[in-house]
């Protein structure tokens, strides 16, 4: 909520001085009613931007993203008795270094396979058994994924899985680690 009003405020301010550099080349006479109209419109479009932004992101700019970026069909070697319960592409960051890829939840692990460039040769996994706890994660101020989910494991390790879905990631791992009292 904190950060829907910190977006809404920054676009409400970004509007208000586009709107005066228009009206000062424009030349037009700044009154009390220009400010209190714009005033007004500037707020309002920030309130609805900042609470409706990652909405429309998701519903609009995302499935075109997911269109245009191909990734080649990435196959998982599944262990006995293990099957795929959810796969999609994001990020993991660790400490201060993040990759893109795909990741796959299965019934017993949890799996990203990243570097593009030679067709997701490189694998990181985390066994759901090993962790400790999970909740969720914002991002610093602006980032196109900004939200993610914080894993944290048995021996000590962190890591920020990173997409849009991270409520549905969120509770898909929390089940199936039997973690349901952890952290929202």
């Amino acid at each position: 909520m904190k950060r829907k009003l910190l977006i809404s405020l920054y676009f409400a301010f970004f509007f208000l001085v586009v709107r005066a550099i228009g009206a000062f080349v424009m030349e037009e006479e700044i009154t009390n009613e220009f400010i209190f109209i714009n005033s007004f419109v500037a707020v309002f479009i920030g309130l609805f931007y900042g609470f409706l932004s990652n909405f429309l992101f998701r519903k609009t700019s995302l499935p075109l993203i997911k269109t245009l970026v191909k990734f080649p069909d990435v196959e998982l070697a599944l262990q006995e008795d293990e099957e795929i319960l959810k796969e999609d592409f994001g990020s993991i960051k660790i400490e201060k270094q993040k990759e893109h890829g795909l990741w796959f939840l299965t019934n017993a692990r949890l799996v990203f396979k990243y570097n593009k460039a030679n067709n997701f040769d490189k694998k990181f996994e985390i066994i759901l058994n090993d962790i400790l706890k999970v909740y969720n994660w914002d991002a610093p101020f602006f980032s196109i994924y900004n939200r993610g989910v914080v894993i944290e494991l048995k021996s000590g390790g962190k890591y920020i899985l990173i997409n849009q879905e991270n409520e549905v990631w969120n509770a898909m791992l929390k089940e199936k680690t039997d973690l349901r009292k952890s952290i929202s």
